[in-house]
């Protein structure tokens, strides 16, 4: 989709057995998550750093945990599964002009487990906040925006 100075933030892997991957190997190609999810190690962690600040966001599965730049979430419950998939908001100019600006890539990364699910949206936007964090209380029906 594009090389990692593009697009905002990259993902990196580590697995149980503590090797890792990257979105973008050595010669700048970009890896298909699906190689991480077929390694015949397990997931451990999962990280979403910028290219242009130090910001980074990780899940580990291990710990539970979801390490922000200003906080940390703990995901409560047993059998943990990380949260990861990315989308291209299409997004347009207001103002009348029907404009289409350049699609903004958003990372869905976060922690469910058999009584809650945590994710935090990772993007770049235009001045906007990058940070959107939700939380779904499967026991109670529960579910909001964390900020």
């Amino acid at each position: 989709m594009g090389v990692k100075e593009d697009l905002g933030y990259y993902w990196t892997v580590t697995f149980q057995d503590n090797s890792t991957l990257e979105q973008f190997d050595g010669l700048g190609d970009e890896v298909a998550f699906g190689v991480a999810e077929q390694n015949a190690s397990p997931i451990k962690k999962i990280k979403i750093i910028s290219s242009e600040e130090d910001e980074d966001y990780e899940i580990d599965i291990g710990d539970g945990k979801i390490y922000t730049p200003t906080k940390t979430y703990t995901v409560l419950g047993t059998n943990p599964e990380y949260i990861y998939f990315r989308r291209a908001d299409v997004r347009m100019k207001v103002g009348g002009t029907g404009d289409i600006l350049t699609p903004r890539l958003v990372h869905h990364v976060g922690i469910k487990t058999d009584t809650e699910e945590k994710v935090v949206e990772v993007f770049k936007g235009l001045g906007q906040n990058p940070r959107k964090v939700t939380f779904k209380d499967k026991v109670n029906e529960i579910e909001e925006e964390l900020t």
